[in-house]
């Protein structure tokens, strides 16, 4: 993420990073299945307010991670993958 003037501006590091299926009634899978990724620290799914709805760390090495987020009210959701090497944020739909 960067700051320029037209505001804060996400880059996106890990294009081999997955979050899918979006939209998704349930199963979420965190995927990285390409090896490219770095390790995956921290795991944290933020609602349209900013509050967080979900946390999951220290996943050490793994390549998928599945998270149920059947029980969330539909709606837009964002999941921010915290690496050894920085942070992505993606997206997703609960339908």
């Amino acid at each position: 993420m960067t700051v320029g003037s037209a505001g804060i501006v996400e880059t996106d590091n890990y294009p081999s990073l997955r979050v899918y299926p979006n939209p998704t009634s349930g199963e979420l899978i965190i995927d990285c299945s390409n090896g490219a990724c770095p390790i995956v620290e921290n795991i944290e799914i933020f609602d349209l307010m900013g509050k967080c709805v979900f946390q999951l760390s220290t996943l050490n090495s793994q390549l998928s991670t599945q998270i149920d987020i059947s029980s969330f009210p539909s709606g837009m959701y964002f999941v921010r993958i915290t690496t050894e090497t920085g942070a992505v944020t993606r997206k997703v739909v609960k339908r």
